[in-house]
């Protein structure tokens, strides 16, 4: 399921009925402000860090 606007509007509302502002204003906050797909997971910067060391190694490799 996607976060839409709506439902993260949605969400707030009942948050705010059932505890109160300040505590749906802080697990609001522990939402990304985007969908899950677009959040890197630490296997995606475990890859990226794979491919930064392969490509300094072989800048390395150039420069000696």
């Amino acid at each position: 399921m996607v976060a839409t606007e709506r439902s993260r509007s949605e969400l707030y509302e009942r948050l705010d009925d059932t505890l109160g502002t300040d505590a749906a204003d802080t697990l609001m906050g522990y939402l990304p402000p985007v969908g899950w797909a677009d959040v890197a997971t630490k296997t995606d910067l475990k890859h990226l860090e794979l491919r930064l060391e392969s490509r300094i190694d072989r800048l390395d490799a150039r420069i000696d």
